[in-house]
């Protein structure tokens, strides 16, 4: 009886894993079907043509507005949450890529799931921050992103966009900094 007990908690545990990871959007195997690091369609996704306007903070509680895409001709937005494994995976490698990116691009990040400063989730993701060594700049999400978040899959998504914050072509689902890099290649 306690055998079969153990086995049905360890199924039910097991289940419950798997739902959690794919909560991520299987980020580790999926790109967008419409952007890949082989063939970018140079149109952007019809959902999400711009990023939108926006006032927030980063995590060291700097000031942030659209005018940050204005410090690059390419700017890779990377969307990404603290619960998801994936996201905190390619941490470490996007940290690495922005100490040699070439002229004219950077990253930033933003933090789908948080909404402030004064939560949890805030101290989590300064945590992560530091813990995987990322060195650019991470925008709390809020509300300004709403319209963007609302057309995506899950995250990590990445969206490749101008000085004015316009999409230069359709973003990547899942976490693949080779294919960001080949991205940002194509399109200088």
């Amino acid at each position: 009886m306690m055998k079969r007990f153990i086995k049905s908690s360890t199924l039910c545990l097991l289940l419950f894993i798997l739902l959690i990871m794919s909560a991520c959007s299987n980020a580790e195997d999926q790109t967008s079907q419409s952007s890949t690091s082989e063939g970018i369609d140079e149109k952007p996704a019809a959902a999400v043509e711009q990023m939108p306007k926006f006032h927030s903070v980063d995590l060291q509680g700097n000031e942030v507005d659209e005018s940050i895409f204005a410090q690059a001709d390419i700017t890779v937005v990377n969307f990404w949450g603290t619960y998801c494994g994936p996201c905190i995976d390619e941490m470490p490698d996007l940290a690495e890529w922005n100490q040699n990116l070439p002229e004219g691009v950077q990253i930033i990040g933003i933090i789908v799931d948080v909404a402030g400063p004064g939560e949890r989730e805030y101290q989590t993701a300064k945590k992560l921050v530091e813990k995987t060594g990322v060195n650019y700049t991470n925008i709390i999400a809020g509300n300004q992103f709403n319209h963007v978040l609302e057309n995506m899959v899950g995250v990590p998504t990445t969206f490749f966009v101008d000085s004015e914050g316009k999409c230069l072509c359709s973003e990547m689902i899942g976490a693949d900094v080779e294919g960001y890099k080949k991205t940002v290649e194509s399109l200088r």
